[in-house]
């Protein structure tokens, strides 16, 4: 009987034991699950902040947009005036004055395109201006950033006086440029390959 009653007054304590080691083992694995939940979303919280930031910065303000429309605007009005040549001719002779030359002549020339046959794929003006060497080359430099933009393609400089004209100063510029014509959607379409 002693037995038994130790036993019964064991009894409590033993499964309170159990119960407070059943408890902490319970706790402890929700404890990691909660651990690992809160990970999971931390990295979720963490990759939906980065896709937020690329999405602010590739979005535009109102300002930036205003901007992009006005930039586009005045390329497609440069576009437009590139294939106009009597707007080539006036903006390569105001550019030619603008630097200090003297703009002697400026005409259209026949381009016969690559290898001197077949149909010119942009046109050329031919013009001959005089001033300084430096005037020349700032010219020269300056038509491919101008606003109806034209490459040199060719160029030839000599002293303006001549027998005939001993008292000329300076030197004269004979210039070729090639005024960048730009093709048509409809063109660029039908020039791609099928």
């Amino acid at each position: 009987m002693n037995r038994a009653k130790r036993a019964r007054d064991w009894l409590p304590a033993a499964v309170s034991i159990a119960v407070v080691i059943v408890t902490g083992i319970y706790a402890v694995t929700k404890r990691s699950e909660a651990a690992e939940g809160i990970e999971v979303a931390n990295q979720l919280a963490t990759a939906l902040s980065e896709i937020a930031e690329r999405a602010e910065s590739g979005s535009l303000s109102e300002d930036d947009l205003q901007a992009l429309r006005g930039k586009r605007d005045d390329l497609e009005s440069r576009m437009e005036d590139a294939g106009k040549p009597g707007v080539v001719v006036q903006a390569l002779t105001r550019l030619a004055r603008d630097k200090g030359l003297s703009v002697l002549e400026m005409r259209p020339t026949v381009n016969h395109g690559a290898g001197g046959k077949g149909k010119a794929e942009f046109p050329l003006y031919q013009l001959r201006v005089g001033g300084s060497y430096r005037r020349i080359a700032d010219f020269m430099e300056a038509c491919e950033r101008h606003r109806v933009p034209a490459r040199v393609c060719g160029f030839s400089i000599r002293n303006a006086a001549t027998p005939e004209r001993p008292d000329a100063t300076g030197l004269l510029a004979d210039i070729t440029v090639e005024a960048f014509m730009p093709a048509k959607k409809s063109e660029t379409a039908s020039a791609q390959p099928q």
